[in-house]
C-alpha cells in the first residue's frame, strides 16, 4: 500500500529534492517536519536579511519559504507546524 502524504524535515537549509521528486512521482505528498527548524534559524544572517528587506519576521520567512507558488523550488510541499507559538505566525505572501 502506497501512503498518501510523507513527513519529512524540509527547509531552506535542508532541502531533499531527490526525496520530494521521488514522492511526487509516485503520488506521494510531502509535509514538511521542522520547517521552522525549532526556531534555530531565527538568527540566522540570510533569513534576517530577507525578513528586514520584506517587513517580516524570521518566522514568516521560513514559512513563506515552503508555500506556492514557488513550484520550481519545492513543488507539492507542505508545512507542518504543531507548535503553538509557531502556529500563530502567518505565512502571509511576501511582496
Amino acid at each position: 500500500m502506497t501512503p498518501s502524504i510523507n513527513q519529512i524535515e524540509v527547509n531552506p537549509f535542508l532541502y531533499r529534492k531527490k526525496t520530494i521528486e521521488w514522492c511526487q512521482k509516485a503520488g506521494i505528498r510531502v509535509q514538511a517536519y521542522r520547517a521552522l527548524r525549532d526556531g534555530k534559524a531565527f538568527e540566522h544572517p540570510t533569513i534576517l536579511a530577507v525578513a528586514a528587506k520584506h517587513g517580516k519576521t524570521a518566522a514568516q520567512v521560513l514559512g513563506r519559504w515552503l508555500v506556492p507558488p514557488l513550484p520550481s523550488i519545492h513543488p507539492g510541499v507542505r508545512p507542518m507546524v504543531c507548535s503553538p507559538p509557531h502556529s500563530e505566525v502567518g505565512v502571509a505572501p511576501t511582496q
